[in-house]
């Protein structure tokens, strides 16, 4: 994989599920030394702020929360 290719919606999405899976702060992601760390790894990753982080964190929570409710329903 180059540079090029790397997709910062993946990206967000997968520190979004870091954080939850870890049960890491919102506002690790602006740590200056994972900043750091992703910047040398790939210069052109695009990392985003705590309040993104936050947004997609519960956009997950409420697609999931939808499908156990579906579930559910078709259950009972």
């Amino acid at each position: 994989m180059s540079f090029a290719d790397i997709d910062n919606v993946k990206l967000r999405d997968m520190f979004a599920t870091w954080t939850i899976n870890r049960q890491r702060p919102f506002t690790i992601i602006e740590d200056p030394e994972l900043i750091e760390i992703v910047q040398y790894l790939n210069p052109t990753a695009q990392l985003v702020k705590a309040d993104a982080i936050k947004d997609t964190i519960m956009s997950l929570y409420s697609l999931g929360k939808r499908e156990l409710k579906a579930r559910i329903h078709v259950i009972l």
